[in-house]
């Protein structure tokens, strides 16, 4: 899986929340933009564990994935 493709699936995870917030009010959800905003919030979690700190590729690899997700906004 590419960078660009795995941006775009976390994006779409997220999105898939929308389907589960009925409300009184009708239907809540996350729009593209709050949808790409948790997506960094998740990546940016990932970079600061020890191990990917440590290992450049893998690194570099989530490095990449924040590229695209910013190419997005």
């Amino acid at each position: 899986m590419t960078s660009k493709e795995k941006a775009e699936d976390l994006v779409l995870s997220f999105l898939r929340l929308r389907k589960y917030n009925k409300t009184e009010q009708g239907w809540s959800g996350m729009d593209k933009e709050m949808a790409i905003k948790c997506a960094m919030i998740v990546v940016n979690e990932i970079m600061e564990i020890k191990s990917v700190e440590r290992d450049i590729k893998l690194y570099n690899l989530w490095w990449s994935v924040v590229q695209e997700l910013e190419k997005m906004n």
